[in-house]
């Protein structure tokens, strides 16, 4: 049964990693979006 379990918690930790790193993703895409308009602006 402990193995089923962590099976589980792990299978957990996993997607919430992976929630991270999809936010980490779009944060950085945002940002790298702002300063190309950014350097748009100033030409």
């Amino acid at each position: 049964m402990s193995q089923i379990n962590n099976t589980i918690t792990n299978f957990q930790m996993q997607s919430n990693d992976n929630i991270i790193d999809q936010r980490d993703i779009e944060i950085s895409e945002k940002i790298s979006f702002q300063e190309i308009v950014e350097s748009c602006y100033c030409l």
